[in-house]
C-alpha cells in the first residue's frame, strides 16, 4: 500500500498519537501530517490516508485508528502498531517496554502524577510537557522518532541474544 498522509487531531497532543506517528514513520517512511478536529468523507474511505485519534472509528481496512468510542480498546499506538510490525517477537517486546506504558496511561488505567512528585520523566510526561512549548509537536514526534528507533534496535540485539 503506499500511503499518502497522516491526519490525526489538532490542539493538545498526546503520547499515544505521537507515538502512532512515530511508528508509521518506522515501517512506512514519512508522511505528511495534518492536524485538525475532523477529517472528510473522503479522507475516511481513503485507505491511503492514516486517520489517527478521530472520528470514532477503528476500521484498519480503511486506515483509520481510533479508540474513543470504545474504552476497551488498546490507544493508537497499539492499533497501529498491531497493523504495521509483522514480526511478532519485537511487536512484543516494544509492547512491553514502550507501548504498553504510553496505552496505559492514555486510556487512564495508570494516573501518572503531574504534580511535583514526579522524579523521572515518563515518556508520557515529556510528550505532554511539550504542549507548552513553541513547536512542541515536531519536538515530540521527533523524540518518539529518536525512542522508538533505540526501543527498536534493542529489542532486535535481546532477540538475536536469545536465539
Amino acid at each position: 500500500m503506499k500511503y499518502t498522509k497522516i491526519i490525526t487531531h489538532a490542539g493538545t497532543h498526546h503520547a499515544d498519537e505521537i507515538l502512532a506517528i512515530a511508528t508509521i514513520f518506522h515501517f512506512v517512511g514519512e508522511l505528511p501530517i495534518e492536524r485538525k478536529y475532523t477529517a472528510t468523507d473522503k479522507e475516511m474511505t481513503d485507505p491511503s490516508i492514516f486517520v489517527l485519534d478521530i472520528m470514532k472509528k477503528l476500521q484498519p481496512e480503511l486506515s483509520n485508528f481510533d479508540h474513543h468510542q470504545d474504552g476497551n480498546i488498546q490507544s493508537t499506538n497499539i492499533l497501529i502498531l498491531d497493523h504495521l510490525c509483522k514480526d511478532e517477537k519485537l511487536k512484543g517486546s516494544l509492547k512491553k517496554y514502550l507501548f504498553d506504558y504510553v496505552d496505559s496511561v492514555d486510556r487512564g488505567h495508570v494516573v501518572e502524577d503531574r504534580g511535583e512528585g514526579i522524579k523521572v520523566p515518563t515518556f508520557n510526561s515529556i510528550v505532554r510537557n511539550l504542549n507548552n512549548v513553541d513547536g512542541g509537536f515536531d519536538i515530540a514526534l521527533q523524540i518518539a522518532r529518536s525512542t522508538l528507533t533505540g526501543f527498536v534496535a534493542t529489542a532486535l540485539s535481546r532477540i538475536d541474544s536469545e536465539e
